[in-house]
């Protein structure tokens, strides 16, 4: 409740108060000054002002001595502590104080440790025993007041010392001393590590290594990995009762492999994808026994699973063409599969042309069908169409690959001549008109001044799609009116030929592949092994026509090794790294005499290669000191034709090192023979149009349609079929291929890469300047042999450049 205080003041005033009727009032008033009393409020808010003022400052006091009375507890109780370590420390000294009496008493003891340390330089222990054993007492001692353990606890004396061993030494060191100690290394060591073998040998990881051990280069077999198990962690037992026992290093065990059966359970665990089945799908009209087995996978589905694996295991590899980002180019490519001599297979490879010169390894191939059939059966006649169907649906798809909109092109077809003659309904090579990519027949393959292009000016242009269906039609026709016609069927065979010669064309059927046989490009090693063996068998010719063997000579071993037969095999076997080539002539001597059938021999890829390098090592074998102009002259037209052939190669089996300048110099690089075969007309004017449109559209040499890779992929099928069954073994195959080059590689265990792309046609000598650039050697301070020096040699470059003959006819 607020007070109130009265105050007098005093007020003077003459006039008569109007209030008073007193005769004492009006005595006042006359003689005392009038009080008046004034009442003034209490200041209530400086009051609370002032009293949360005093609260504050007695808050603040407050908070100090609580603070002062931690800080007096805190030193109190360290005060209690400290005091508490008097005695201990007191102990310790008393200790020290006993040691350094002691090492005053004996001050030489120190320096001789100085001087006499427990090991020398090379690790070796120079001290007795017994000195050995007190400084190991004292070094233990100290390590237990310095730790804290106790004689009954020796614990934090042995972690101390570990400890420090890790902190303060070397490796090095510590490597150089503790293998010396026999109790760690075989006692101590082998409990911690066996422990750890026996955890890894039942880990995931060592199921891996299991797997990448069976399907390393192949697949190993039951009996193989077994024995490889057994080689790698066993061994013979002496103790009696005991076959085996494991491998050990210092006590420790070596680590095993799974055990097969479960080495198999795991793999037949793997999901490999939908697997479709050739018997059933394709073989439903057939008799039973005309019914044949395989395997096949849908491209729908596999086409976007690989490519979410080339995104995810290689995506740093990939190679986007025309800016077209996730846009994969399909390579689809079928051929006979080597499954022995007396079985016939056939099989289909798909792979990405994003992977560049990767695309040359046979692990970038992937199976889509695989087939105890021919490469021309009804059966891959229906999964050709099948796979028609699938592509022309797949180019018009978009699909969501890992979170990304992703694209199939099917850019290229990479088959020999022989299927691609399948795919696109046309006749065997062999025919008159002889070429999948032209209009060229064996009438006007020889015209020297002949181009070949797209333009109504060239002599040879491409086959019009539309054409092609036409006539099919048209003999489609004529065989359903001869079926009902009598007559042989040889002569109703010449019929359809004749009207598909009359008709300027080498069309039977409507393309299987449709339109997408327009995009196919010539594949380059077969044309390439072609020429390689093409020459070699008219160099072979040659030296037998030198040698003029006699009539009586009818087994290689009779041949005189001065005849130049017998010093070009001889060269082939020694020089030229052609054993192979080398039995085959020796063996196709003495069974013909050089007078029957002609020599056959398929060169291989390697065979070709060697043939290139060494070519002039060949030739010069048939040179003799009495040879004529005419012999002098074809020695070196097969230099010029083999060393033309080399750089020709060198420049189209190149994938991803090559120049647009080294494609336009091919056009002028025509091979000069006396007769012109369809491979020699491919290699002179397919090949350099080829090479020129796939450098323009992807960058690439011709070389990234090459079957190099593939056959490489054919080879490594025969060795997946040794160890299958033949009932199920494409399913087996199929699983083999896509444990090794997928579900391993997905889990870091990768196929060694395959290195044909490294691998040139030009020998290392010609690159280091150690031959002339034809291989051949040089005389001293001389640039070229006498063969590319020769007047011939200009002579012929100068016949092939101007297409006309500037050397005597007697030399032909």
């Amino acid at each position: 409740m607020a007070s109130a205080q009265v105050v007098e003041t005093s007020v003077t005033n003459n006039s008569p108060s109007q209030d008073s009727y007193h005769p004492d009032d009006l005595f006042q008033s006359r003689n005392m000054p009038q009080i008046r009393k004034q009442y003034v409020r209490f200041n209530v808010g400086v009051m609370m002002k002032k009293r949360r003022e005093l609260r504050e400052e007695a808050a603040i006091s407050t908070k100090a001595v609580q603070e002062l009375k931690k800080t007096v507890n805190a030193v109190a109780a360290k005060k209690r502590r400290l005091e508490n370590r008097i005695p201990v420390l007191q102990e310790s000294i008393n200790q020290l104080e006993e040691e350094k009496k002691a090492l005053v008493k004996h001050p030489v003891a120190a320096l001789n440790r100085k001087n006499s340390p427990t090991n020398n330089t090379a690790g070796d222990t120079d001290i007795s025993k017994g000195t050995l054993s007190k400084r190991c007492s004292e070094t233990f001692d100290a390590a237990l007041r310095i730790h804290g353990g106790t004689a009954s606890n020796t614990v934090p004396a042995a972690a101390g010392l570990v400890e420090t061993l890790v902190v303060k030494f070397p490796q090095n060191s510590l490597v150089n001393t503790i293998s010396r100690k026999r109790k760690l290394c075989e006692k101590v060591f082998p409990q911690i590590y066996n422990k750890r073998v026996q955890e890894f040998e039942t880990s995931e990881q060592n199921q891996l290594r299991s797997i990448s051990v069976y399907f390393a280069k192949g697949v190993m077999g039951k009996r193989k990995y077994r024995s490889v198990c057994k080689t790698l962690s066993m061994k013979r037992s002496k103790k009696k009762g005991k076959k085996f026992e494991r491998q050990k290093i210092m006590s420790c065990k070596v680590s095993k492999l799974l055990p097969y059966e479960k080495l198999m359970s795991c793999v037949k665990s793997i999901d490999i994808g939908w697997i479709g089945n050739v018997r059933e799908d394709f073989c439903y009209d057939f008799d039973e026994e005309d019914k044949v087995e395989g395997c096949y996978r849908s491209l729908t589905q596999f086409l976007p699973f690989m490519a979410s694996f080339d995104l995810r295991v290689s995506q740093e590899n990939l190679l986007w063409f025309n800016n077209e980002i996730n846009t994969f180019h399909v390579v689809v490519g079928g051929d006979r599969a080597p499954f022995g001599k007396d079985e016939t297979a056939c099989s289909w490879l798909v792979s990405f042309l994003n992977r560049g010169k990767h695309i040359l390894s046979s692990n970038e191939n992937f199976l889509i069908f695989g087939a105890n059939c021919s490469e021309s059966s009804l059966v891959v006649q229906r999964y050709v169409k099948f796979l028609f169907s699938e592509m022309s649906e797949i180019e018009n798809k978009t699909f969501q690959v890992n979170g990304t909109e992703v694209k199939f092109t099917f850019s290229e077809f990479p088959n020999d001549l022989k299927m691609l003659a399948f795919l696109a309904g046309e006749l065997s090579v062999s025919a008159t008109y002889f070429s999948t990519f032209a209009n060229v027949n064996t009438g006007n393959c020889d015209v020297v001044s002949g181009a070949f292009g797209r333009g109504p000016t060239h002599t040879w242009q491409p086959w019009n799609y539309n054409q092609r269906v036409a006539i099919a039609k048209e003999v489609e026709k004529l065989k359903l009116k001869l079926e009902k016609q009598k007559g042989s069927k040889v002569s109703k065979r010449k019929k359809v030929t004749s009207l598909i010669s009359d008709k300027k064309s080498r069309q039977e059927f409507v393309p299987l592949l449709g339109r997408f046989v327009d995009r196919a490009h010539i594949e380059p090693s077969h044309p390439k092994n072609n020429a390689c063996q093409q020459l070699f068998r008219r160099i072979l010719y040659e030296s037998i026509g030198k040698s003029a063997l006699d009539k009586s000579v009818i087994h290689f071993d009779q041949v005189p090794s001065s005849a130049p037969f017998s010093r070009l095999v001889n060269c082939l076997q020694k020089t030229a790294k052609l054993p192979r080539l080398a039995k085959k002539v020796r063996r196709w001597f003495n069974e013909t005499n050089a007078s029957g059938n002609d020599l056959q021999y398929r060169f291989t890829g390697q065979d070709s290669r060697m043939f290139l390098h060494n070519f002039m090592l060949v030739i010069d074998s048939l040179k003799q000191p009495a040879d004529s102009e005419k012999q002098i002259f074809t020695l070196h037209v097969f230099a010029y034709i083999c060393f033309q052939l080399r750089q020709i190669v060198s420049i189209v089996c190149s994938a991803v090192s090559i120049r647009l300048q080294d494609i336009t110099q091919l056009k002028g690089m025509l091979l000069f023979t006396s007769s012109i075969s369809p491979t020699i007309w491919s290699i002179g004017h397919i090949i350099p149009a080829h090479a020129l449109e796939v450098f323009k559209k992807y960058q690439l040499g011709l070389n990234c349609v090459s079957m190099e890779g593939r056959e490489s992929k054919h080879m490594a099928i025969g060795r997946y079929s040794i160890n299958t069954n033949f009932s199920g073994r494409w399913g087996q195959i199929f699983s083999h291929e896509f444990v090794q080059l997928i579900w391993l590689r997905e889990r870091g265990f990768y196929e060694e890469e395959n290195l044909q792309h490294k691998q040139t046609y030009i020998p290392k000598r010609v690159t280091n300047g150690e031959s002339c650039f034809c291989g051949f050697e040089t005389g001293p301070q001389e640039q070229k042999c006498h063969y590319c020096s020769h007047k011939y040699m200009d002579q012929i470059g100068k016949s092939v450049k101007l297409g006309k003959l500037l050397v005597d006819k007697k030399l032909i």
